[in-house]
């Protein structure tokens, strides 16, 4: 604490302990509310071979110290949380919200744990396995789609907002006979009655327990767990993909990130940037984390022509075009080489961040000069680097994807 960051990278871990204990986390259980962030919640382990949930209450201003608010509140521990009428809402079998985190009213609403819930044209939202619901009024619910398209069996999706629009992803379905189905797919209603399937088989693999939230005007999508996809990490993964539109997926491959994990919590910053916190890998006690994790980034993209060294030929739109970066000189800027099919680098690349690639496009670049120390090169799948005559830093280069001359 109080000491400079020796990475000042797009990914940072703020602290490996948060204070509270290690856990998992309930739906939207992280609230960003008067200048805090809020844990709600989480399953954890209290002893030997013995792991329940537990309702306690945490805040703090920086994400990297926080304290203990309120160690028995009354609602349920797999209740979902939003802020609403400037109130933090916890919403389950019995209801409640709090101004402080410390006195909680009881409300009338109702829901069965693990629902999902969010704040959408200023009224809740809710969904659970069977129906979306809606309240203006934080009294009583309104049913308005009873038959949801992906059916009955659905856990553990993400619910979101964006685009003035509804969003569910991903998530299993649970069947009688106990087998899972995960899902990849994507769905979008501006009404919540009126359902599109978006995508069907976005580019991630099908997961559960997902965290999904927006950001640089983008989805994000972060880790998740299906045990017959990663069985090397207990079932778990440590991933980001982004969309801009919620069809097409493409994956951030920055490094290092955290250990592969599942059900973390998340939380949007205005100062810029977004948090994840804790989060469980399957596995035993040393895998159930307690850290804090900062991600900055502003996603530049190459365009099809054009001098790569000028900001000219980058911009936020996937072919290049869009608002252009102000500068190379930022930390947070991180540059996309992508809608070419070879380039080749014969000058040094003032940027601090260069993903070679977008994971959809084949991208082939020769590096003919020594780069800057301070540049953090990293590639996406499909992409192929040459590092030819000089330093070119690539330890975040698999060996498959890396060539020298």
């Amino acid at each position: 604490w109080g000491s400079a960051n020796a990475y000042p990278g797009p990914v940072t871990l703020l602290t490996d302990q948060a204070g509270f204990r290690p856990r998992d986390s309930s739906p939207n259980a992280m609230l960003r509310y008067r200048g805090q962030f809020w844990v709600f919640s989480g399953w954890s382990n209290f002893a030997h071979d013995v792991w329940y949930s537990v309702s306690d209450l945490w805040k703090s201003s920086n994400s990297v110290r926080w304290a203990a608010v309120n160690a028995a509140p009354p609602y349920h521990p797999y209740s979902a949380f939003a802020v609403f009428k400037d109130r933090m809402w916890a919403i389950g079998p019995t209801s409640y919200s709090s101004e402080d985190g410390v006195s909680w009213v009881p409300e009338k609403l109702s829901l069965e744990p693990l629902s999902r819930v969010v704040v959408f044209k200023g009224a809740l939202w809710a969904l659970t396995k069977q129906a979306v619901l809606t309240s203006a009024d934080g009294e009583r619910w309104v049913v308005v789609k009873n038959l949801l398209p992906w059916g009955s069996q659905r856990v553990q999706p993400w619910l979101l907002v964006h685009h003035d629009q509804l969003w569910v992803i991903g998530g299993a379905d649970e069947h009688i006979d106990g087998t899972v189905t995960y899902h990849n797919d994507v769905w979008a209603s501006a009404d919540g009655a009126a359902w599109r399937q978006v995508v069907e088989h976005a580019l991630w693999s099908p997961r559960r327990w997902q965290n999904v939230l927006v950001y640089d005007n983008k989805f994000i999508l972060l880790n998740g767990a299906n045990y017959s996809t990663w069985p090397q990490e207990s079932g778990n993964t440590a991933e980001i993909w982004y969309s801009v539109d919620g069809q097409t997926w493409l994956p951030l491959p920055l490094k290092p990130l955290w250990g592969a994990r599942h059900a973390s919590f998340v939380s949007v910053d205005e100062a810029g940037g977004f948090l994840l916190a804790a989060g469980y890998g399957n596995g035993g006690v040393s895998r159930m984390y307690a850290d804090t994790w900062q991600v900055r980034f502003k996603l530049y993209f190459s365009k099809p022509s054009g001098d790569i060294y000028s900001l000219s030929s980058w911009g936020q739109n996937r072919d290049g075009n869009g608002p252009a970066a102000k500068s190379f000189d930022d930390p947070d800027a991180v540059f996309i080489l992508t809608n070419r099919a070879q380039v080749q680098m014969n000058k040094i690349f003032a940027g601090y961040n260069l993903i070679i690639g977008d994971g959809l496009i084949s991208t082939q670049v020769e590096f003919l000069g020594p780069q800057n120390l301070q540049l953090q090169l990293f590639a996406a799948p499909g992409a192929l680097i040459n590092a030819c005559n000089g330093h070119v830093p690539t330890q975040h280069i698999p060996n498959s994807q890396l060539t020298t001359c």
